[in-house]
């Protein structure tokens, strides 16, 4: 049973097609899990774009329905924010990106020679719209 995404069936035919569906989704136990990327994740890939976590493959407990089910990202936020604005991250540039460096020494950002990041608080992270770029050590 498949149906335009946001489209809604109201039939008496479809609601207990959906009920049916519901039962057996229920019952159902995971088959294979694939992290984004991998073989069998490219269409998905595609439709929701990095927004994808993971893709689960379940089968209802007969095994006559196999259900298809994403896990998307759909909102981000610092758990803690004073804390992350406080705290200090290491953040990796490239050698062309000059006028992103020159902004992060006018905000007081250290160059760290041994582990090659700027230092920089967490705001100035935020502002400059640098979250993606901080680098685990």
């Amino acid at each position: 049973m498949r149906t335009a995404q946001g489209a809604s069936c109201t039939t008496p035919i479809c609601d207990a097609a959906a009920a049916s569906r519901d039962a057996h989704l229920r019952t159902s136990r995971v088959a294979k899990k694939l992290s984004s990327g991998q073989p069998g994740t490219k269409r998905l890939q595609q439709l929701h774009g990095c927004a994808l976590v993971c893709v689960r493959h379940r089968h209802d407990a007969l095994k006559l329905y196999r259900f298809t089910t994403v896990e998307l990202v759909v909102d981000a936020a610092p758990i803690h924010p004073r804390q992350f604005d406080a705290a200090s991250f290491g953040i990796r540039l490239y050698r062309q990106e000059r006028e992103l460096r020159r902004q992060l020494i006018v905000v007081g950002a250290r160059w760290d020679p041994r582990d090659q990041l700027w230092w920089v608080r967490g705001a100035v992270i935020r502002t400059l719209g640098l979250v993606d770029r901080i680098c685990k050590l």
